[in-house]
């Protein structure tokens, strides 16, 4: 799982959404794939759209979609550091979640967002900035992402954000240093 493009319908197929009603709350989201120009330094077409209604009714407030597992793995690891992003956002926080091999239940290692409402914009997320939750609870206490176990990648808004929200998600790379 070297990169992951949204450059046809099917590429979004593999995605699935879980929400706060999984534990009794009221948001609800969607994944879709918006057959659009990428207007950002290449010509690519198409990308992965999240959008849905965040509630703290009955203590929820979350909502996340992911790729479920990729059994693909990462190829060629060597001097990886990061994940590059091509995004549009609507003004609300983030965050990036990465599942390993290794990731305990229902946790994930995390890194915090906010891209810009409007224009497409591509953020770098360093591995070293990955945090392991659980819910709410920290996991992480000295434990690093291991890039060569990754075998999913998602996005996460929750932090009380409640109301509606929509970002654009048009490709992820593992980056290198030396890449830019």
């Amino acid at each position: 799982m070297n990169h992951v493009d949204f450059d046809a319908a099917r590429s979004v197929e593999e995605w699935k959404t879980v929400d706060d009603p999984v534990m009794g709350g009221r948001s609800h989201s969607h994944v879709h794939w918006v057959d659009a120009p990428v207007d950002y330094g290449e010509a690519e077409r198409g990308f992965l759209r999240f959008e849905g209604i965040v509630s703290l009714a009955n203590n929820g407030g979350f909502c996340s979609a992911r790729l479920v597992d990729d059994d693909r793995g990462v190829t060629d690891f060597d001097d990886l550091d990061a994940f590059r992003l091509l995004v549009r956002g609507d003004g609300h926080r983030y965050k990036f979640t990465v599942r390993t091999d290794d990731t305990p239940p229902k946790s994930s290692w995390r890194h915090p967002f906010e891209p810009p409402s409007g224009p497409w914009t591509e953020l770098v997320l360093p591995f070293t900035d990955f945090e392991l939750w659980r819910r709410g609870t920290h996991l992480s206490a000295g434990a690093r992402l291991d890039p060569t176990r990754i075998r999913s990648v998602g996005v996460l808004i929750s932090d009380k954000q409640d109301g509606p929200f929509r970002i654009d998600l048009a490709r992820v790379r593992l980056h290198r240093s030396a890449s830019i």
